[in-house]
């Protein structure tokens, strides 16, 4: 009985998990987030290959600190391609990049539902 109990849990476990995992429309879109900077909003690029995953995150224009927000903004890319979307963690000394670079990846993946 235990073993059933278990294997039905799993089972469960499996398909909210495969319910979870978000496939989205191919293409490529654009969006946009209030970073550090107060001139100019990051603004991203971000592409959907056929499999509906994000396989690119491209940030297009900042205007972020070189040596904080620059550099955040390149391992936040990374991130969310291995995420696939804005769920990444913030990256310490760069909470107000890191924010904005998911507000603008949230936004360019809703048009992509």
């Amino acid at each position: 009985m235990k073993k059933i109990l278990a294997l039905a849990m799993v089972f469960v476990m499996v398909l909210t998990f495969a319910a979870c995992a978000t496939k989205y429309k191919e293409g490529t879109y654009e969006g946009e987030g209030k970073g550090y900077s107060p001139d100019e909003n990051i603004k991203v690029n971000v592409t959907v290959g056929e499999d509906g995953k994000v396989s690119e995150v491209k940030v297009v224009s900042h205007s972020e600190t070189d040596d904080i927000g620059g550099i955040a903004l390149d391992s936040l890319s990374k991130a969310a391609v291995e995420k696939n979307g804005a769920k990444v963690d913030t990256i310490t000394g760069a909470t107000v990049t890191t924010d904005g670079f998911k507000a603008a990846v949230k936004q360019a993946l809703e048009k992509a539902k």
